[in-house]
């Protein structure tokens, strides 16, 4: 209900980019009934597919990192993102609670080393590490800005060490 920049995200889909859910009302998925949940998964994977084509939405990150119903949210996409910042293992247990890094002012990796750090820990693992970025530079839109500058060099280092880590979207990855 944000009305979303859909020619941005369809320039961003058609840059390689994942458009995955966020649901329709940005609920609290844990503190509404299972029939309100279904609306909120397949009304928002519905608009994205209708508005994005050429891709399909496979993933969902919850709103507030607060997972509903594992069973309905598996009827709609094949892994969904939580926040609790951990490292996922190789072979994760649950893939409708997989855990995301918090990035930004209120996030545990605000500059580009704590994002290197991160990305190294998981080589070191043989884990996932999945970031979550709400904005970047204060947008007003989002939660817990990550400053751009931040991003570019981490983003530098990772393309430095592109034979170390392997980076693609969630659903690719899952």
């Amino acid at each position: 209900n944000w009305n979303p920049n859909w020619a941005g995200l369809k320039t961003a889909a058609a840059n390689g980019h994942e458009i995955g859910s966020h649901t329709v009302t940005h609920p609290a998925l844990d503190s509404i009934s299972d029939a309100d949940q279904i609306k909120e998964y397949g009304e928002s994977k519905y608009e994205i597919e209708t508005k994005i084509t050429g891709q399909k939405c496979v993933t969902i990150a919850y709103p507030f990192c607060t997972c509903g119903n594992s069973k309905l949210v598996s009827d709609y996409y094949i892994a969904a993102r939580s926040c609790d910042g951990f490292m996922e293992p190789s072979s994760p247990k649950n893939f409708m609670n997989i855990g995301s890094i918090g990035c930004g002012m209120k996030g545990v990796a605000k500059t580009a080393a704590e994002l290197n750090a991160k990305a190294e820990q998981a080589v070191n693992t043989k884990g996932w590490c999945v970031f979550m970025i709400h904005s970047i530079d204060n947008d007003t839109t989002g939660y817990s800005s990550l400053r751009s500058q931040e991003l570019g060099v981490h983003l530098e280092y990772m393309a430095a060490n592109a034979a170390k880590f392997w980076v693609n979207t969630f659903g690719n990855v899952v």
